[in-house]
């Protein structure tokens, strides 16, 4: 349905369900921390340029791996 007939409608497209909001709320924040969680982690390698590079391959294997994850992770939700 394209959304000009959407807006026309005059009936919600969703059902009022306070439980299922809850639920999508719990994970919306979940990735926001995971986010915060990443941006921490990047902010610390800018700011630290000059580590052992086996501590900055370590970092950045975990930063691939956070990356990675929550790109699968939207994925997923959109195919929901």
């Amino acid at each position: 349905m394209p959304l000009s007939d959407c807006l026309r409608l005059s009936q919600p497209l969703f059902v009022d369900c306070p439980a299922c909001y809850n639920l999508v709320q719990d994970e919306v924040a979940r990735i926001r921390d995971a986010l915060v969680d990443l941006e921490m982690t990047l902010k610390n390698i800018n700011e630290n340029p000059n580590v052992d590079d086996g501590d900055f391959l370590q970092e950045l294997k975990v930063v691939q791996e956070d990356v990675n994850r929550l790109h699968q992770e939207a994925l997923d939700q959109q195919g929901k």
